[in-house]
């Protein structure tokens, strides 16, 4: 795949875990995210069967509303992440490989090493995040939901003040 990442393999002080398709269901369900496999062909018969990705998926409430992912993994068939919840402010950082995010329909931002996005949504859109398979895929995401909020009025304030910036601007894409 042209301008991909190595698959080199995780960090040996990293114990990689298996993803199956029941995995990311189970993932989605807890952080607000469907997760769909848009070039499988045909619904896998047992979805513990499928391995997705493997690696580590870290999520870590950092306070109410806001909550941090940390992955690094390998990716063996490409997925795609839609968000349920809304409205939302996400920062995400590609730290090696690439993806794409989507808000609503509009056209996709792509993420590459060492880049990212902000981005702050709500009112019936949703974000989808785009991720291609045969590479490594390190990354780090911030979201703040609102309301009702993160419990930090200057930090709720920026993400307001986002949110009203997004309307018109979409996605901020960095690096």
């Amino acid at each position: 795949m042209p301008g991909a990442e190595s698959e080199a393999p995780l960090a040996p002080d990293v114990s990689p875990r298996r993803f199956s398709a029941a995995d990311f269901d189970r993932l989605g369900r807890d952080a607000g995210f469907r997760y769909r496999l848009p070039y499988l062909s045909g619904a896998p018969r047992d979805p513990e069967a499928l391995c997705i990705a493997e690696g580590r998926v870290e999520t870590h409430a950092l306070g109410p509303g806001l909550t941090l992912a940390a992955s690094d993994i390998v990716v063996h068939h490409h997925y795609e992440a839609t968000s349920q919840a809304s409205p939302r402010f996400s920062a995400i950082v590609v730290l090696q490989g690439q993806a794409q995010a989507a808000l609503g329909r509009g056209d996709s931002v792509p993420m590459r090493t060492h880049g990212g996005l902000s981005a702050a949504y709500g009112d019936g859109l949703s974000m989808t995040g785009i991720h291609p398979a045969r590479q490594r895929l390190r990354s780090i995401n911030v979201s703040a939901a609102a309301p009702p909020g993160t419990g930090d009025a200057q930090l709720d304030e920026l993400i307001a003040a986002a949110r009203r910036s997004a309307t018109t601007s979409g996605p901020r894409r960095f690096g």
